[in-house]
């Protein structure tokens, strides 16, 4: 989310540093989501970019299925079309429910490096990690990093990109996102709608702008009115709990040393329960 302020509004918008200018949303949806001549049917967007938002993509309520079919494709181009051609789940209607889709935040990633002219690291470095100070943090550590500098020091997350929505937005000063992004991001967008995740049938859809909000499945006894969070594929998660200006990362990796599937949510809700407890 190196512009976040790009993804909140549906207008023309500013980078976080209100340094440049980005086109307006709908234009970017139209212009770099559209069918092409290597791929003209593009049945995701040819027929939804009216209807599918950024907001939706941030809140999962977009129609697009858990993941795209791109394990036998070789080549970035070719998996990009893949993952742009990808249609909505059938009978879908974007913005009715929460499914959780990896496909709109791959889209997400596409847009940034659209709209930012960037790569997605260099656009998370230069709108996100930078001016947080953080200068071992982002994607792609081996084009970064000695093997032997990764093995002794890389972990998975840093907790003061949290830090900066416990702060409104700042970071020891710093101004990463505006105020009203923050809020959007915190404020649940799917009061009302229903949630569909088989696994975590207890789960709602109470969904911010890129963030999960008061969800008891991987928060435990963190979770609250204001709590919000994510959770990572190798089941780590993130929770943040600002009546007690807490944060929380809890770093897992279920795929090593085999790719088991072990389900990872109650060691999520034991370990936050921990805290809980022993913070108040």
């Amino acid at each position: 989310m190196a512009h976040a302020s790009v993804f909140a509004g549906g207008g023309a918008g500013t980078s976080a540093c209100g340094e440049v200018p980005h086109p307006p949303l709908a234009y970017v949806l139209r212009k770099y989501l559209k069918p092409t001549s290597e791929n003209p049917g593009h049945p995701t967007y040819a027929g939804a970019v009216a209807a599918i938002t950024v907001a939706m993509l941030l809140t999962h309520t977009s129609g697009l299925p858990a993941g795209a079919n791109i394990s036998q494709i070789s080549g970035r181009d070719a998996r990009w079309r893949a993952v742009l051609s990808t249609g909505l789940v059938n009978g879908a209607t974007p913005g009715d429910r929460f499914r959780y889709s990896s496909v709109g935040l791959m889209v997400l990633g596409r847009i940034i490096e659209k709209v930012t002219g960037q790569g997605l690291a260099d656009a998370l470095r230069t709108g996100l990690t930078g001016p947080l100070g953080l200068a071992d943090t982002g994607f792609t550590p081996t084009d970064r990093h000695s093997a032997a500098d990764i093995a002794a020091r890389m972990a998975a997350t840093d907790a003061r990109s949290s830090r900066g929505l416990l702060g409104g937005g700042s970071h020891n000063g710093v101004r990463i996102l505006s105020q009203a992004t923050c809020q959007r991001m915190l404020t649940n967008a799917n009061t009302g709608l229903p949630a569909i995740d088989p696994e975590r049938p207890q789960r709602t859809s109470d969904h911010g702008l890129g963030v999960v909000l008061n969800q008891p499945w991987f928060m435990g006894n963190l979770a609250g009115p204001r709590s919000f969070g994510h959770t990572g594929f190798s089941g780590t998660s993130l929770v943040v709990d600002p009546d007690r200006n807490l944060v929380f990362a809890l770093l897992t990796n279920r795929a090593h040393p085999n790719w088991s599937w072990a389900n990872p949510d109650p060691a999520r809700v034991a370990a936050a329960n921990i805290v809980a407890r022993d913070f108040g």
